[in-house]
């Protein structure tokens, strides 16, 4: 088994990774398009409206036997999807690894449908450092300036990019006691993270079709 194959079949389920589905792709009317959705580790949240791909069979073969809509891809070919069909895009630590992330943005801004909503996720080069090569199959660092240049070079207008969220303690301990409710922890989320209270090791692109 693939080393990254391990990792994230072994990971527990983070209950930021909840609000990140919840903040960007709940609202979506219609199929949410997970790039590099591996063993399903993300899937699993709003796995309802999802489509994950994958280039790598043996994750998809684990994915779909958690009842997960999965399909064989890649994505430097282009995605397999007819224009504007995509209510949203959910793309975390891909772009990092493929050869032309330049046309890994137009696809999705070509499948999106109008006001779609695609969010990016990728290391920060200038917060790690030369650890973003622990990962051999890194390739292709990103700067908050470089995610800016690539979104405008792509043809996205109405984009942002800024410092990943992060969960915040006692959350996910409040919620599965029914003490919290999924927006009230959206909120103390965001109210944590004005505060300073965020990833910087952590990119985070958001652009609108």
């Amino acid at each position: 088994m693939k080393s990254y194959i391990k990792e994230f079949s072994e990971r527990p389920s983070y209950f930021a990774e909840r609000l990140h589905f919840e903040r960007f792709h709940a609202d979506a009317e219609g199929p949410v398009l997970e790039i590099g959705c591996s063993v399903g580790h993300h899937t699993q949240f709003g796995w309802e409206q999802k489509i994950g791909i994958d280039n790598d069979f043996e994750a998809l073969r684990i994915a779909r036997a958690k009842g997960f809509t999965v399909v064989q891809m890649d994505i430097e070919q282009g995605l397999a999807f007819d224009d504007q069909s995509i209510s949203s895009i959910d793309c975390q630590h891909v772009i990092e690894h493929v050869q032309r992330p330049l046309f890994l943005l137009q696809e999705c801004r070509r499948v999106l449908k109008p006001g779609g909503r695609l969010v990016i996720v990728t290391p920060n080069i200038e917060s790690i450092g030369f650890e973003f090569y622990v990962d051999y199959t890194h390739i292709r660092p990103f700067t908050m300036e470089g995610l800016r240049r690539i979104a405008y070079d792509a043809g996205f207008s109405n984009f942002d990019v800024r410092y990943m969220y992060v969960g915040i303690p006692a959350t996910k301990f409040l919620f599965r006691r029914g003490l919290l409710s999924i927006s009230t922890a959206l909120r103390i989320q965001t109210a944590f993270y004005n505060l300073g209270m965020k990833s910087k090791d952590t990119l985070m692109l958001t652009a609108e079709r």
